[in-house]
């Protein structure tokens, strides 16, 4: 089960901002034509404020959904890895366990869905936060189950979901992890 944020509140500006950014940067590039790539790097913190307009994002598992929220994205161009540090909230039957963990896998670029994603993510690094023995064993163990296994495709970007195409802008042709960040090629 996959639920993901659409664009609301804030996060619709940002769709335009996002959007407007990338025409101006075509305008400023100047006479480009369509056969021309245009390629544009995001930091960190750019990806990080794009994220969060897809999260919360939910999966079930052994009977138990989870929940993850708050990502923080981190960028690996040696390993050619992402990872993003979530929070998750595990709940059962009524009960509820809070956590952070770290997704981490294989960033994909999906252009036909016009998405980027987390390609079988693996969740690691997994720490309850509060109430640990206050929560029943069987919760207990479900999350600590899931502690290195591996996850649908998380979704980080949703192109389709930006609408470039109002702005005269196709979608990528290419994603990849560099040392400056982030860089799409238009």
């Amino acid at each position: 089960m996959l639920e993901c944020g659409k664009f609301t509140g804030v996060y619709e500006s940002m769709k335009y901002l996002f959007a407007g950014a990338l025409a101006l940067c075509l305008w400023a590039v100047g006479g480009m034509h369509q056969a021309h790539a245009f390629m544009l790097t995001l930091s960190e913190s750019q990806l990080n404020a794009m994220v969060s307009a897809v999260f919360p994002q939910t999966r079930v598992y052994e009977d138990t959904q989870f929940t993850f929220s708050n990502p923080a994205v981190d960028l690996d161009p040696l390993e050619d890895e992402i990872s993003v540090n979530v929070t998750v909230l595990a709940e059962r039957d009524g009960l509820q366990l809070k956590a952070t963990a770290t997704l981490s896998g294989e960033l994909f670029y999906h252009a036909q869905l016009g998405q980027l994603q987390i390609k079988e993510p693996t969740l690691d690094e997994l720490e309850w936060a509060e109430h640990g023995n206050l929560v029943p064993e069987s919760l207990l163990n479900s999350l600590k189950r899931m502690e290195g296994n591996r996850f649908p495709v998380i979704l980080l970007l949703d192109f389709e979901q930006l609408d470039l195409s109002a702005w005269g802008i196709r979608q990528p042709k290419r994603v990849e992890i560099t040392p400056n960040g982030l860089l799409i090629e238009i």
